[in-house]
């Protein structure tokens, strides 16, 4: 499925937002991070927060993530970790409260919003009016279930929001030398991009030893460090013992699995005809979480905005053709030695 990228002619940069108990629990299958969607979710509510707030010719296209530092609150046992739980108040009839599991993580991370603006191009001293009061709404809203904390006073200056001209559109070095330069601003921390052409690969690679093996396996191969026992022959001239080497396939960088959207499974329902949902004025749409694999990266290694930038899309199937219907989080980084 081809995506047609928007043009978007400036980056906003919202260095080091510090969140505190953000969601860890990214999907059914994986934690550790918020999903890719939490953070485009938050673009949106961004987005539709400016346009309330009279902000109204400004469009955000596409959201990049750089994680500083991260605590996942959980207990470690060893082997194993439990995530740190809370218990409820007690009920109006004085009975205990369920202890419901969540996973929480504080968060430190800048986030990087591609936008355009509608009509004719705005005067700078007009988009630093703009970046000011995004800035302040910001600042008042939710990422991934988590408040954000305001920055400490000394850092508060060094941790301002700005802006920089970027058209993502256009493959000439020239434009992005601003962005390479607020990439090394953004250091120490890593940008997680997607590496989906990993599962294809490893795939390949098990099919050669186990050719019942599926995408399935192939994710959840690259999810894991695996160890391999490797025996040396034995010298027919020596009698030296053959020796055991371990090997693990850990050569691919930071690989991470991660969700990246929704597939549909089951038909478009009429909005308010499903009761509970979250919002009765739009169509209900049952849907599972779609996986592939990701990978933290240090900034200074992207050469385009585009190898951060993760862009949404949306394909409606055909009434009879349900799992075609998908919402995807796409990145276009290629990798490169």
């Amino acid at each position: 499925m081809e995506t047609e990228l928007p043009f978007s002619s400036h980056m906003l940069i919202l260095p080091h937002i510090r969140v505190q108990n953000a969601n860890a629990i990214s999907s059914p299958l994986t934690h550790g991070f918020p999903s890719i969607t939490a953070f485009m979710g938050f673009m949106w509510a961004l987005e539709r927060k400016a346009h309330a707030a009279g902000i109204d010719d400004i469009m955000f296209n596409a959201v990049g993530v750089i994680c500083h530092d991260f605590q996942e609150q959980v207990t470690d046992s060893g082997f194993t970790y439990a995530f740190n739980l809370t218990r409820n108040p007690i009920e109006k009839g004085g009975k205990t409260a369920p202890i419901i599991e969540e996973g929480r993580i504080h968060l430190d991370v800048s986030l990087l919003l591609a936008i355009a603006f509608k009509g004719e191009g705005k005067e700078n001293y007009q988009i630093d009016e703009y970046v000011e009061k995004i800035a302040v709404i910001a600042q008042n809203m939710r990422i991934a279930g988590g408040s954000i904390i305001p920055p400490s006073p000394n850092m508060a200056k060094h941790r301002k929001p700005h802006w920089i001209e970027c058209n993502t559109s256009s493959d000439n070095d020239n434009n992005f030398s601003d962005y390479r330069k607020n990439c090394y601003r953004l250091l120490p921390g890593y940008a997680l991009v997607e590496r989906s052409g990993l599962i294809a690969e490893r795939l390949k690679k098990m099919q050669e030893t186990q050719p019942e093996a599926t995408s399935l396996d192939a994710w959840l191969s690259l999810s894991r460090v695996n160890w391999r026992c490797k025996s040396e022959a034995q010298s027919p001239k020596t009698e030296t013992k053959k020796e055991n080497i371990w090997e693990n396939d850990q050569d691919n960088g930071w690989i991470v699995p991660i969700p990246v959207g929704y597939g549909a499974v089951g038909e478009m329902q009429p909005s308010g005809s499903v009761s509970s949902a979250r919002d009765n004025t739009i169509p209900f749409q049952p849907v599972e979480s779609l996986f592939s694999i990701g990978e933290w990266i240090a900034p200074f290694r992207l050469k385009h905005p585009n190898d951060l930038l993760w862009y949404p899309s949306s394909f409606l199937g055909e009434k009879n053709i349900i799992e075609k219907s998908v919402y995807r989080c796409h990145n276009f980084y290629q990798y490169s030695l």
